[in-house]
């Protein structure tokens, strides 16, 4: 697997990790503005400055359009997965509720796989425009002479 696209996953991780710290700093906020004072706020700080170099060099060294999706699906899938596991967050209230709401995350991970990069969909589209008898034209902008900049 390419760096980038491991360096943004690690970024949406901790996107994840700086997320939950929010949530629980949230319970220690009844005292006040003390409440701020908690080892969750450096947990939030500091995941929060990690995920942000992650994501930039993530974004430098790998493809942006696969970097950002999997530091997006990392972020969402660890606090969801957090919220429940972590602070018991119930997922519905019945089992049809339950199913509806997998099934409805499921599908979102399948449409956002099946979407394809736009590379690939630019060069299906020339390849479909090169096979005799298509109807598909790709048409190139003429290129202009410009005169230098003065």
């Amino acid at each position: 697997m390419p760096r980038g696209v491991l360096l943004g996953i690690a970024a949406g991780l901790g996107f994840g990790i700086a997320d939950v710290a929010i949530k629980a700093l949230s319970g220690d906020l009844e005292s006040g503005p003390v409440g701020l004072l908690s080892p969750w706020s450096a947990i939030i700080v500091t995941a929060a400055i990690f995920s942000f170099f992650a994501s930039a060099r993530s974004l430098q060294i790998g493809d942006g359009v696969t970097v950002i999706a999997v530091t997006s699906v990392a972020a969402n899938l660890s606090t969801i997965v957090a919220g429940l596991a972590v602070f018991g967050d119930p997922l519905g209230d019945n089992v049809l509720i339950i199913g509806v709401r997998i099934a409805a995350f499921a599908l979102i991970l399948l449409g956002a796989a099946l979407i394809p990069a736009p590379m690939h969909a630019g060069e299906a589209l020339q390849h479909s425009a090169a096979e005799p008898g298509s109807d598909a034209t790709v048409q190139e902008e003429p290129r202009r002479h410009m005169p230098p900049a003065r």
